[in-house]
């Protein structure tokens, strides 16, 4: 709090995105050997928000882990083809995405 007064809301967002970028969240997440039945499991998306979107890191995952199914769960509803991050922001089309309860 000292810091946002001081520096101001602006600077500790621009501070927070480049800590906490895809590239960062991708290199903790990173395993060998990724097996047959891993799944991986990504909570806690609406505390990241603004400076996480999960589409942008399921998009900058892909090539890390093509082969193990991602699960999200997601603060917000899904139509069948949009999500709605808290049920108030503007959809934002992913077309791999799918309800699994």
């Amino acid at each position: 709090p000292a810091q946002e007064e001081k520096k101001g809301s602006r600077f500790i967002a621009d501070q927070m995105t480049r800590m906490a970028n895809n590239v960062a969240f991708i290199k903790k997440m990173q395993y060998e050997p990724q097996k047959p039945g891993d799944v991986i499991l990504i909570t806690g998306v609406g505390a990241a928000f603004p400076f996480i979107r999960v589409h942008s890191l399921l998009d900058a995952m892909q090539p890390h882990f093509s082969d193990v199914p991602v699960v999200v769960m997601y603060p917000g509803t899904f139509d069948g083809h949009y999500v709605r991050l808290f049920d108030i922001l503007n959809p934002n089309p992913y077309y791999r995405a799918f309800n699994v309860v």
